[in-house]
């Protein structure tokens, strides 16, 4: 069967043509009745768009039956495993692809470094550098914050904050705690808040063993996608190809353009 070369004039009872062939409005009624219209699309009562839907349904999946039954393959899961592997092969990205997205979405696949600190918030230096030369010389900065911190949130708990990742802190104050040894005194470091002294306390680097599960993990995903990607283009070339509709019809490739008739 050829494909379509140009758009037949309009016909009584025909929403469009596949492959030279017919499809009328009792086939188009039959599919409603066999699949219905989403749900979302269903709640608005346009009976208008859901036919148009339902059209647009139909004209693509017998131009995918056609392909299929043309390969001699059952399911568009199997037309679609054909297509990619004739395309793109099992779609496998380079390196470099996977070093991209990894950077883009790290935070999805690997877990970051994390930093516990102890703190004393001071209102001003001098006092502040008290703190700083008492912890230098051996007294627990836990103490220390219980006595001077005016941070009233860690204050009682030996100015503790918690795990800290990159991002959580501001400027200078977040650069100091990430590029300190464990247990090395900080400061004075000035801050919208006051005078900081600080200590790290316990440091878990980037899980690297995580990192390598990550991408293997990625390059899977990017290999479905690769495969997706080729398969839909070339379902779009072949719809565009196969399908033209009558005016108040929207094509199969190109859905939401109406009233207009598709030409070649």
């Amino acid at each position: 069967m050829s494909d379509v070369s140009s758009a037949a004039p309009p016909v009584p009872g025909v929403v469009g043509w596949v492959l030279g062939e017919p499809v009328t409005f009792e086939m188009v009624a039959n599919y409603l009745r066999e699949h219905p219209a989403p749900p979302a699309l269903a709640a608005t009562g346009d009976e208008r768009a859901t036919r148009r839907w339902a059209a647009r349904s139909l004209m693509g999946q017998l131009v995918v039956r056609n392909e299929a039954a043309r390969r001699d393959l059952v399911t568009e899961a199997d037309l679609q495993a054909t297509v990619a592997t004739e395309l793109v092969g099992d779609g496998q990205p380079t390196a470099a692809e996977v070093s991209s997205y990894l950077e883009r979405n790290r935070d999805r696949y690997v877990v970051p470094e994390r930093r516990w600190a102890r703190h004393v918030l001071c209102t001003d230096q001098q006092t502040a550098s008290l703190v700083a030369e008492r912890a230098r010389s051996g007294e627990g900065i836990a103490d220390l914050a219980r006595e001077y911190s005016t941070d009233l949130g860690s204050k009682n708990a030996g100015g503790d904050l918690g795990p800290l990742r990159r991002g959580e802190m501001a400027g200078e104050i977040e650069d100091r705690v990430f590029a300190a040894a464990a247990h090395e005194v900080l400061g004075p470091v000035r801050s919208p808040f006051g005078w900081h002294v600080l200590v790290v306390y316990a440091i878990e680097n980037e899980q690297a063993d995580e990192l390598a599960s990550a991408r293997a993990s990625i390059a899977a995903d990017l290999a479905r996608r690769n495969r997706s990607v080729a398969y839909a283009a070339w379902l779009e070339a072949r719809l565009l190809k196969a399908v033209a509709v009558v005016p108040g019809y929207d094509h199969p490739a190109q859905p939401g353009l109406l009233d207009r008739v598709h030409r070649h």
